[in-house]
C-alpha cells in the first residue's frame, strides 16, 4: 500500500507523555515539521483565546497547518510553553475527527505509538521536552490536507515592577515565519483590583473596558511572526495587602493561590546590601552568550548603589574572584570590576559546587566585620549547563550550599537558554529563600540580571511565614516563601478540603521590626468543570 493511500482509523489515539528537567526551549509559535525531510509545513491560521481571572490565565490555542506534497507524513509538531504553564487539554483533527490526548507514561506511550506505526493507522505522540518545549509526533498528515491542533495551557502571570504581563511565543526560528491567513489574538482579564494602564509593546491591540472585564482583542492578515505578542497591564494595589482565588473541580478538594502585592507606597525604600555576581563562564558560554554574559555584569556593578558592598566569582572548573572578599561600592571599585569582567573568556568545565562554596564562605567571611547585623546578603547565580567538575550529584551540591549558608544568603537562579537542570536551580533557590527563573535567550540576560538587582534593593518583607486557619487547608507550597520587594509579588498555592471562611495570617520583619497582615477569605464550595489551579499546584508539588 503507498504512503498516499493510508487508511484512517477514527479509533486512533493521541498519547500525551510529560517528562521532566529543564530541557531546551523552542522559539516558535507552533511549528508542524516533516520528520523525514524537515521542511515546515504551511501554518494556515493561528488562533488564540485567553481568559485572566485575577492573574491565573488559560490559553486556548488553535492552529491548523497544510501538507501541500503529494505524501502522507509523519510530523513533529512544536509549541513552546511559557516558563511554569501547565497543558490541560490537547487534541489534533484529522479527516474531520477530533482526537483528544491520551496520557501515558513515556515509555509505553513511545512503544504504542511504534506498533501503531507499524500497523499504519493515525496516532500522535506529545512529548514535553523540559518544562518549555512540548513535541508531538503525528501520524500520519494525509496529502494536500489540513491538520487542525488545539491545545490548551494554563499558568499564573507574573508581576515584576509592578507590571502584569501575559506573553504569548509567537516568533519563528524556521523559515516559514507568515501565517497564510490570519493571525487572532483575543485576552478577557476579570481582576478584584482595579486594573491601569494596558498595552503591548510588540502589537496593535485595541481595548474594551467594561464593569466586570477589559477584553483586548488583535487581527492581522498574513502576519509575519517576527515577534512574541506582549500585553502588559498595571495593577493598581497601593499597599501592603494579600488576595485569595480559589477553584474546587468536582469531587475532589479545591484549590487556592494565595498572593502577597507589596504596594506602590512601597517602592521608594532602599536597603544597603551586600550582593555577590556568581557567574558561568564555561565552555559552553562562547560566543554571544559570553558577550552577553559580561554585559550582564558590566550592567550589574552599574546598578549598585554607594553604601552597598559586592563581589563578582566567574567560575568554569575552577573559580576566579574579582576580589578576596566583598568590597565596598565606589568609583574605583566599580572602574576595576569593569576591567575585570571584560577580561573573562568562555572555557573549560562547569564546577557548580565549587563557586557556590567560594560565595558563601565569601559572605561568611564578611559578616563578622558588619556592625549591622541585619543587613541582607543576596547572590544571583548565573549558569548555562549542569555541574561537569567536582561535585556532580545535585542533591549534595544542594545540601552542601545549605550546610554552608550560615548567613542566610538568598540565592537568586538564572538557567540561560541550554539544558540546564530546573530542579538544581529550583531548589537552590527554594531552600534559601530566593527563586528561580530561565533566560530563554542570552540576549536578555543583561536585562534579566539589571532587573533583579534593582528590585532586591528595595525589599519589603523578609523572613515571611503563613499560617492559614480553617477550610481544612493543606500543602502550602512552597514551603518557605521567599522575600517580598517592591515592585514584585509572591505567590503560594495550597490545597483546602472544606468550603467556607478562613484566616490568613502572614508575618515577615522588616529592617528588623515585625510586621502582621491577617485576612478573611471565602473558599467555594460550588464546583467548576475545571480548575486549572490544580494543575498548577500539582507542578510545584511535585517540583518540590
Amino acid at each position: 500500500m503507498s504512503p498516499s493511500r493510508l487508511p484512517v482509523r477514527r479509533s486512533a489515539l493521541l498519547l500525551a507523555v510529560a517528562l521532566a528537567g529543564f530541557g531546551p526551549s523552542a522559539r516558535a509559535a507552533g511549528l508542524l515539521v516533516d520528520a523525514r525531510g524537515g521542511e515546515t509545513l504551511e501554518l494556515v491560521s493561528h488562533r488564540v483565546s485567553v481568559s485572566v481571572d485575577d492573574q491565573v490565565a488559560r490559553t486556548a490555542v488553535t492552529q491548523v497547518f497544510r501538507n501541500g506534497a503529494d505524501r502522507a507524513l509523519e510530523a513533529t509538531y512544536l509549541f513552546p510553553l511559557p516558563e511554569g504553564a501547565g497543558v490541560s487539554d490537547f487534541a489534533m483533527w484529522i479527516d474531520g475527527d477530533r482526537r483528544p490526548a491520551v496520557i501515558a507514561e513515556r515509555a509505553k506511550a513511545v512503544a504504542v505509538y511504534e506498533s501503531i506505526v507499524r500497523k499504519r493507522r493515525d496516532p500522535a505522540l506529545l512529548e514535553q521536552i523540559g518544562k518549555t518545549r512540548f513535541r508531538m509526533r503525528v501520524f500520519p498528515v494525509l496529502p494536500r490536507s489540513d491538520v487542525k491542533i488545539e491545545l490548551v495551557y494554563d499558568e499564573v502571570l507574573d508581576v515584576s515592577g509592578g507590571v502584569c504581563e501575559l506573553r504569548h511565543p509567537l516568533r519563528l526560528d524556521r523559515a516559514a515565519s507568515r501565517v497564510r491567513d490570519d493571525l487572532t489574538i483575543s485576552v478577557r482579564i476579570r481582576s478584584a483590583v482595579p486594573i491601569g494602564a494596558v498595552e503591548s509593546p510588540s502589537h496593535a491591540i485595541d481595548v474594551i473596558r467594561s464593569d466586570d472585564a477589559i477584553v483586548v482583542g488583535m487581527e492581522e492578515r498574513g502576519a509575519t511572526l517576527d515577534d512574541d505578542f506582549v500585553l502588559r497591564y498595571a495593577p493598581d494595589v497601593r499597599s501592603l495587602s494579600m488576595s485569595v482565588a480559589a477553584q474546587r473541580g468536582a469531587n475532589e478538594d479545591g484549590t487556592f493561590l494565595l498572593v502577597l502585592n507589596p504596594g506602590l507606597d512601597d517602592e521608594e525604600e532602599v536597603l544597603e546590601k551586600d550582593v555577590l555576581l556568581v557567574m558561568d563562564v564555561s565552555g559552553s558560554m562562547e560566543g554571544p552568550k559570553i558577550e552577553k554574559a559580561i554585559r550582564a555584569m558590566e550592567r550589574f556593578v552599574e546598578s549598585l548603589r554607594d553604601g552597598d558592598r559586592f563581589n563578582i566569582l566567574a567560575f568554569s572548573s575552577a573559580v576566579r574572584r574579582f576580589r578576596d572578599r566583598m568590597v565596598p561600592v565606589d568609583g574605583e571599585a566599580r572602574e576595576a570590576a569593569v576591567k575585570f569582567v571584560r577580561g573573562l573568556r568562555a572555557a573549560g568545565g562547569t564546577a557548580i559546587d565549587a563557586a557556590l562554596a567560594a560565595a558563601l564562605d565569601d559572605a561568611a567571611s564578611t559578616r563578622p566585620d558588619d556592625p549591622d547585623q541585619e543587613r541582607p546578603v543576596r547572590m544571583i547565580f548565573v549558569t548555562d549547563g549542569d555541574p561537569t567538575v567536582g561535585e556532580t550529584d545535585h542533591r549534595t551540591i544542594i545540601e552542601n550550599a545549605v550546610a554552608r549558608n550560615r548567613t542566610d544568603v538568598r540565592i537568586f537562579a538564572f538557567g540561560v537558554e541550554s539544558a540546564v537542570d530546573g530542579v538544581l536551580l529550583n531548589n537552590l533557590a527554594a531552600k534559601t529563600g530566593g527563586t528561580a527563573a530561565r533566560v530563554e535567550r542570552g540576549d536578555e540576560l543583561d536585562d534579566a540580571v539589571g532587573t533583579l538587582t534593582e528590585k532586591i534593593a528595595r525589599p519589603v518583607l523578609a523572613d515571611l511565614a503563613v499560617r492559614v486557619e480553617g477550610g481544612g487547608a493543606y500543602d502550602l507550597e512552597p514551603h518557605s516563601p521567599p522575600d517580598l520587594f517592591a515592585g514584585g509579588q509572591v505567590r503560594l498555592v495550597g490545597r483546602y478540603a472544606e468550603p467556607g471562611p478562613v484566616t490568613v495570617t502572614l508575618t515577615g520583619t522588616r529592617r528588623g521590626r515585625a510586621v502582621e497582615l491577617i485576612g478573611t477569605f471565602d473558599l467555594p464550595g460550588r464546583a467548576r468543570a475545571d480548575a486549572p489551579l490544580r494543575r498548577l499546584w500539582a507542578k510545584r508539588r511535585i517540583a518540590f
